[in-house]
């Protein structure tokens, strides 16, 4: 058995998890500020929990592989390049 037939039923549910991850550590982000912690605690959590949000999501789409990659750039250069003129 080969190392990716082994782990390969492991792949989707981690994706899945470490984006569940990266969304609950962005909303984190704009949850701190009404907490009762100082300016530096703050910008420090802060900083730290947008280090791992997006450090979970691209590890995520790694794991996940290049069609969801194709996906979701397909997805926003529609949504960007379709935007109505001002």
């Amino acid at each position: 058995m080969t190392l990716k037939a082994r782990f390969s039923p492991f792949i989707k549910p981690l994706a899945y998890t470490l984006i569940a991850i990266s969304t609950i550590a962005w909303m984190l982000v704009f949850i701190i500020p009404f907490l009762e912690f100082g300016i530096a605690e703050m910008a420090g959590m802060i900083t730290a929990l947008i280090i791992m949000g997006e450090v979970t999501f691209y590890i995520a789409i790694l794991l996940m592989g290049k069609p969801l990659w194709e996906k979701i750039k397909h997805y926003w250069l529609h949504k960007i390049l379709n935007q109505p003129k001002a």
